[in-house]
């Protein structure tokens, strides 16, 4: 357990920082709440939701979209979500359309990573671990994407049900820096725990 907690702190330790508009994203989030509910105090709580996440998600989007593979898919499909939820949001005046795109993107990768493990041919796991070195762990790569955006999906619906809409926006903005190292992180230790590898010499 001691070796696991050393090679978990490693590995988020020699991880390199989000990106300037990754940490510009969320801290838009907030700045944007917190800006708005102090300049127009008679706002409603829709409307200054509706204006933060747009921030957060144009930020986000402007950064996947400046990136080469394997962001291009991911980003097609989240603008296409959030389109979609906007449109929802807007239509029926309820921000639980814009909440549920988390949950809905986390489950379409659940679906999509464990589609790789049926049927062996780990064509979106290449995508993301395109080295020749990660080849023979790509089913453990594939099986880490599964749990951990299914975890995604489950945090999120808890998130809605316990917190107010602003607190699940601080909860989203927070989330985007954390699973940047998450997602680092657990790819190293899937690497240095692989079969073959020598106990102890990676950390």
């Amino acid at each position: 357990m001691r070796y696991f907690v050393r090679m978990v702190v490693h590995a988020v330790r020699q991880a390199p920082p989000p990106s300037l508009s990754l940490i510009g994203a969320s801290l838009g989030v907030v700045a944007t709440l917190v800006i708005l509910e102090r300049l127009f105090p008679g706002r409603s709580g829709f409307d200054v939701f509706l204006a933060a996440f747009l921030v957060g998600s144009l930020i986000r989007l402007s950064s996947y979209l400046h990136r080469s593979q394997p962001h291009a898919g991911p980003s097609a499909i989240g603008a296409a979500l959030i389109a979609a939820a906007v449109l929802a949001t807007m239509h029926f005046q309820d921000p639980i359309w814009m909440q549920r795109v988390n949950t809905i993107t986390s489950l379409i990768f659940v679906g999509l990573f464990a589609s790789d493990l049926a049927t062996s041919d780990f064509s979106l796991t290449r995508r993301y671990f395109s080295g020749a070195d990660w080849v023979e762990i790509y089913p453990r790569l594939a099986w880490i994407r599964v749990v951990i955006y299914a975890g995604l999906a489950v945090a999120n619906e808890i998130a809605i049900a316990i917190t107010s809409p602003s607190g699940w926006l601080v909860y989203w903005a927070i989330m985007a820096p954390v699973m940047h190292y998450v997602w680092l992180a657990s790819a190293d230790i899937a690497y240095w725990t692989r079969p073959g590898a020598e106990d102890g010499t990676e950390v």
